[in-house]
């Protein structure tokens, strides 16, 4: 791997590979994993680790370049650069599909022990900020008050079913968010009826309540009532979805786009739209037939390719 100034870009070439002092194959395959070669050219994460046989890509590109070296330093090399030994073939980056997000963010975090190219709840961004989710690091510093609602999210990291001293199961979950972690253990019933999501690598939300436990009166535990899976919640809970916009973007090209994104995300959400005129009038509308999907594509595309405010109800 090595830089052209002529072409400007970083580039793949088996030759470069040589382990120097101190260097060995575990430390490519670790920067490989953690998307340390991601700029070399149109390369990705997964075309390293290609098997042909037992040998991926990594191991031939890493004997290539040894090879090449070790011509290179040889005495037998001619006036040509050929050398007497028997050439082997340069390998080529086999073709491969990439690696979807989540099983890279895994291998980064897997090698470094954080998230370098983002995070797996990227995904879910807009079911925790269009349904009021505390953060974890926020959640701690609660002031707990009776009846108080709260409702987090996060990545499940960690889970283990348990029993108590007195043979009574339990569980005891941890989840991850942008900024922080944080263990929850559930019991009784509680733990029956929720212990079928205590399941590593998948993002939650979880609403509970503060409430006083029976046996001790001057203490307030954190209840749970609810758990979902953050994949599904925007569709489960999002039953309109409502477009404002300012009168001067009502254009033929604006409309067309904003038809072709509803259109790709069909679904079960009724679409309201709230056209602002001159001294802030509005005039609504609602579409009688059209049914969408709330997704985060199609969220970000009204936005960021449309400028309009969305918001979900």
């Amino acid at each position: 791997f090595h830089y052209t100034q002529s072409q400007e870009e970083f580039i793949c070439n088996p030759k470069i590979i040589t382990l120097e002092k101190g260097t060995n194959k575990k430390c490519l395959e670790s920067l490989a994993y953690a998307g340390g070669f991601d700029s070399f050219g149109d390369a990705h994460r997964a075309q390293y680790f290609v098997k042909d046989g037992e040998t991926t890509f990594l191991d031939k590109a890493i004997k290539y370049g040894a090879k090449h070296q070790e011509s290179l330093n040889s005495s037998q090399v001619s006036l040509f650069g050929e050398g007497s030994d028997v050439q082997i073939e340069e390998p080529t980056l086999p073709h491969s599909e990439p690696w979807g997000t989540i099983q890279a963010l895994n291998k980064e975090k897997e090698m470094i022990g954080v998230y370098i190219s983002g995070h797996p709840l990227d995904a879910h961004r807009l079911a925790i900020d269009s349904f009021n989710h505390v953060g974890l690091a926020k959640f701690k510093m609660i002031e707990a008050k009776a009846g108080i609602e709260v409702r987090i999210a996060g990545l499940v990291t960690g889970c283990r079913h348990r029993m108590s001293k007195s043979q009574k199961p339990f569980g005891e979950l941890v989840i991850e968010d942008f900024e922080d972690s944080h263990e929850l253990r559930i019991f009784g019933d509680t733990y029956a009826k929720f212990k079928g999501y205590f399941i590593e690598g998948v993002s939650l939300s979880i609403k509970g309540v503060y409430e006083k436990p029976w046996r001790d009166a001057e203490k307030l535990d954190f209840k749970i009532k609810t758990i979902e899976f953050l994949s599904e919640m925007l569709e489960k809970n999002t039953s309109k979805i409502t477009l404002t916009l300012p009168l001067d973007a009502v254009q033929k090209k604006n409309t067309e786009r904003l038809n072709t994104l509803l259109n790709a995300h069909p679904g079960k959400s009724r679409v309201a739209i709230r056209v602002i005129g001159p001294d802030n009038q509005e005039v609504p509308f609602m579409a009688t037939k059209l049914r969408v999907r709330p997704e985060q594509e199609l969220i970000n595309g009204l936005r960021d390719e449309l400028n309009l405010d969305v918001s979900l109800s």
